[in-house]
């Protein structure tokens, strides 16, 4: 699973902290503060005093990824007619933003 899919099941604005690495270079907001699920069998007793804590739930996301997550055919529909507007539509290079720093050039 990439950061990308838990970031839509799970709501991580509250819990992303800096990571410094052994160079000392500073990433923004790259390490969360709490977990995905619970591991082992803390699954039986629903992980009480969990540290870190569960991420919360992503409130407007959660319900429409559980149900691609259960409808493999769905979410394939679904995808196709989204990517084929993007393909259709495009975008021009001013409507890119780059983030976090430069982009790199080709």
């Amino acid at each position: 699973m990439l950061n990308a899919d838990i970031a839509l099941v799970r709501d991580l604005s509250d819990h992303m902290v800096d990571l410094t690495l052994p160079s000392g270079e500073v990433v923004p907001g790259s390490v969360t503060t709490c977990s995905f699920r619970c591991s082992g069998n803390q699954r039986l007793t629903g992980c009480p005093d969990r540290n870190p804590p569960l991420c919360p739930h992503a409130v407007a996301t959660f319900d429409k990824a559980t149900e691609y997550a259960f409808d493999n055919d769905l979410f394939l529909r679904d995808f196709e007619s989204v990517l084929d507007k993007m393909l259709k539509n495009g975008y021009s290079e001013t409507d890119l933003v780059a983030v976090g720093g430069d982009l790199a050039t080709t």
